[in-house]
């Protein structure tokens, strides 16, 4: 189990080291020990007990508790382990809507919504607060190109999903966002996402227009070369 999870339990230690000296998030601490040790019951109970002493902390305490924690969980993408549920709908989530709700004009309240709750609206709203907030940036960014990237799936098959128009506008958005960034250099790898969809769109267009043959050989023949997923359709053994 270990070698699979490497990243991630490795992470957890590194963590509960960091952590050891806050006083709020000393218990984070130990949870982090006892998770990475594979204790997932006293983990979880170490977890509930925090989440029930947080209650009684005032709006300052949570609001920088839970902003850190998400600093934390966003410089450790691998740590997958850090923020179980219990511990987002018991301590996060709560913290976040009151802060939103005492500051609705803070980029960071704002970027942590749209993150963890998905709202593009939100990350938005942080941008137009806050232009180099690169957290809520990119999540939007990436969001957008996902869309797309599920969209366009399936034109292995000669299948777009959904309506082009969407696409389009999603990805004209993503230009914005990235020709609006301060530091560019440090999206690249957004960049390179974004060209391959935008071309890849651009090829479908042109190939609805005047189709010969199927779609990855009529790219192929132009010398546009895509890495196309494997699709695997599963029979339901049980129909019939």
């Amino acid at each position: 189990m270990y070698y699979w999870n490497k990243d991630n339990f490795e992470g957890l230690a590194a963590i509960a080291e960091d952590l050891r000296g806050d006083d709020f998030l000393a218990p984070i601490a130990r949870y982090c020990d006892l998770r990475q040790k594979g204790l997932r019951k006293p983990a979880l109970l170490i977890l509930h007990e925090f989440v029930s002493a947080s209650k009684a902390w005032s709006f300052q305490d949570r609001r920088t508790t839970a902003n850190r924690l998400l600093l934390i969980r966003h410089n450790h993408p691998s740590v997958h382990q850090l923020l179980p549920q219990p511990l987002i709908d018991g301590f996060i989530c709560p913290t976040l809507r009151e802060w939103k709700d005492v500051e609705p004009d803070s980029a960071e309240a704002l970027r942590w919504i749209g993150v963890v709750f998905g709202d593009r609206l939100a990350l938005e709203k942080a941008l137009l607060i806050e232009p180099r907030d690169d957290i809520a940036r990119r999540t939007l960014i990436t969001a957008l190109l996902y869309d797309v990237d599920y969209a366009t799936h399936h034109l292995v098959e000669g299948r777009f999903i959904g309506e082009e128009r969407v696409a389009e506008t999603a990805l004209g958005a993503v230009k914005t966002l990235l020709d609006d960034a301060f530091d560019r250099a440090t999206y690249s790898d957004l960049q390179i996402w974004f060209s391959r969809l935008r071309s890849l769109l651009n090829d479908w267009t042109e190939y609805c227009e005047n189709s010969t043959g199927d779609f990855p050989e009529w790219c192929a023949r132009r010398g546009h070369h895509y890495e196309w997923p494997i699709i695997v359709y599963y029979n339901d053994r049980r129909a019939g």
